[in-house]
Formats: structure tokens, C-alpha cells, sequence
């Protein structure tokens, strides 16, 4: 684990396409490798970092935060950004969160890609309420994976994830959600496409509506995804979101 799934510059010359995609809060970049081999098919440059404290164990994960994980981002999206003249940011979870901060203030993004992002978990208001409290008394909480939430059994074998994670990375993402993500959704101006489960058991599909009506793109499509679980690129469906995501990259590419 911890190798980026970068396909870049093949041949030596500029690509018309670029996707960058950030993984989720305690996932993998292993999760995207069937995204991986879908887009270098189409001649697309692709990188897939993983983030910092990931991809080792829980208590790496505990010396990162939000912030550390968009500063690496960053650093990690200009080097990749002279590989493709188009550049498409992507996130999926809590990592959609991030690339909303990053697509905020960077002029160098085509489009956006926003899949099961998060706006509201169930329990939303109790989580934020009693999470910032139970740190301190508890580490760490185990996830409760319910095998009927993924429509495609194979699935569970393409999720990589820590089985456990420490209550002081869920108390700050409820943080930089409200402060972060909320405020900044306006300040995205480009062409943006949110994916999400109708069946998601995680993230409240009502955060992917608080999205469409709240970021400031002007082109912008809100896409339900049926027979799949919350992470959408493991799932049955996966390989309709990937074109789904290539068609859009296609329309909403400078004509160079």
C-alpha cells in the first residue's frame, strides 16, 4: 500500500486529459485501480496520491489533519499539473471535501468531480455533538461494515480501508466541514459534476442536493448512482461512473 497510481507523460508527450482524484477519510488509492486502468485506456494521465497517514496504520492517522492533507494535495496537483493541457480534480468521501477547498482557489482546474461527498452523515447533529467529547475518553471507534450494503460481492475485496479510526480525525473532519466546506462551496466557479449513491448508508444523499444548490459553478449536473454502495468506485456501477465522469470530461475540456 502507499504507491500513487500515477499514469503520466507515456511516450513522452503531453496529454489532452488529466484526472487527479483524492481518496477518502481512512480509505486507499487502492480502491481506484479499476478507475485507473479505465481512464489510461482512454489516453488520460491519472494520479491518485494517498494521503498522509494513510495506507499504514490508525496511528499514523492521528498526527495528520484536514489541513495537512490539503497542502499535500496541492504540492501533489502542481507536479502533476504539466502533464495533461486539461485538468480534472476529483474527490470521492471526504476526500471531495478537500478538492472543493483546492478547486476554490486554483485557476488551473477544468472541472470538478464530486463523488458521495459529505455534507451530512446520518445522526449528523448527535456525531458533531458528542464525537469532540468521546475523544477524549476513546481513541479510536471500529466501523461496522454491513456486507448488504454492496450490491456486487466482489466489492468487498476492492475496499481498502482502516478498520478503525481515531475519534480525533472524525471530530475534525465535522469541523472542517462546517468551516471549510460550507463556506467554500460558493467560491467554485468550474464545471462540476456530484455523483452519489441513492442507496448511500454513509453519507446522507441529501448532502449531494445542499451541494448542487450551494456551489457557485455555473455548469454543474447532480448524477444518481443506483445499485451501489457509498463509494462509488468499487461498486456494481463503477464502470458507469467512469464514463459517466470521461463524457463529462470530454464536453468541458478546452478545445486546444
Amino acid at each position: 500500500m502507499g504507491k500513487p497510481i500515477d499514469r503520466i507523460m507515456e511516450g513522452g508527450s503531453k496529454k489532452k486529459y488529466g484526472l487527479f482524484m483524492i481518496h477518502g477519510f481512512s480509505g486507499s488509492n487502492e480502491e481506484f485501480k479499476d478507475l485507473d486502468e479505465f481512464f489510461k485506456n482512454k489516453g488520460v494521465a491519472v494520479k491518485i496520491p494517498m494521503l498522509l497517514g494513510h495506507g499504514t496504520t490508525p496511528e499514523d492517522m492521528i498526527t495528520r489533519s484536514p489541513e495537512d492533507w490539503v497542502r499535500q494535495m496541492e504540492k501533489e496537483l502542481d507536479e502533476f499539473s504539466g502533464q495533461a493541457e486539461n485538468i480534472f480534480l476529483g474527490g470521492i468521501s471526504f476526500g471531495g471535501n478537500l478538492a472543493i477547498r483546492i478547486a476554490g482557489k486554483n485557476n488551473n482546474i477544468r472541472g470538478l468531480f464530486l463523488l458521495g461527498t459529505v455534507i451530512y452523515f446520518y445522526h449528523h447533529f448527535w456525531g458533531k455533538l458528542f464525537i469532540p467529547i468521546l475523544r477524549h475518553f476513546k481513541t479510536c471507534y471500529t466501523k461496522r461494515i454491513n456486507p448488504k450494503h454492496f450490491f456486487e460481492k466482489s466489492a468487498m475485496d476492492r475496499r481498502k480501508a482502516y478498520p478503525v479510526v481515531p475519534l480525533k480525525n472524525v471530530a475534525e473532519m465535522f469541523r472542517y466541514i462546517d468551516r471549510r466546506t460550507k463556506k467554500e462551496l460558493p467560491l467554485v466557479d468550474i464545471p462540476t459534476m456530484i455523483l452519489h449513491s441513492a442507496h448511500d448508508s454513509a453519507v446522507n444523499p441529501k448532502s449531494a442536493k445542499y451541494i448542487f444548490e450551494n456551489i457557485g459553478s455555473k455548469i454543474k449536473i447532480l448524477k444518481w448512482i443506483g445499485n451501489s454502495h457509498h463509494n462509488l468506485v468499487i461498486d456494481k456501477p463503477r464502470q458507469e461512473v467512469f464514463q459517466i465522469m470521461y463524457d463529462f470530461m470530454i464536453k468541458n475540456a478546452k478545445n486546444l
